[in-house]
């Protein structure tokens, strides 16, 4: 039995990030590539710790067609990265308007059938 909690087929995928830290009293940029993507969320690899609930303004490359995607997530969770000054952070999508949800909709999809 497994103890899959998600709701959201996730798919591995190393696609260019460029962040921002939004409602922190200091704004922190960067860019960074996923490990994971879903409708629901999305796992990254950042270079500093960021706590439970911190917000982020996602910008995200879709692959080799260009189609950039924009919405607001939320830290679910970090951990240190053995042996390295990096975290895998898991960040829920909590603001994204509808065409950016179908275009991640619709790329993850064809990635499951390409798989």
């Amino acid at each position: 039995m497994s103890n899959e909690r998600r709701a959201n087929e996730r798919i591995n995928a190393a696609l260019p990030i460029n962040y921002e830290t939004i409602d922190t009293a200091e704004k922190h940029y960067g860019n960074t590539i996923s490990k994971d993507i879903s409708p629901g969320g999305i796992k990254i690899l950042i270079d500093k710790f960021y706590p439970h609930k911190t917000k982020f303004l996602l910008r995200v490359q879709l692959g080799n067609n260009h189609k950039m995607i924009e919405g607001v997530t939320e830290s679910v969770w970090s951990f240190n990265e053995p042996y390295s000054n990096r975290y895998h952070s898991g960040l829920r999508f909590i603001d994204m308007n509808k065409e950016y949800q179908n275009i991640l909709k619709q790329f993850i999809s064809i990635q499951t059938i390409l798989v």
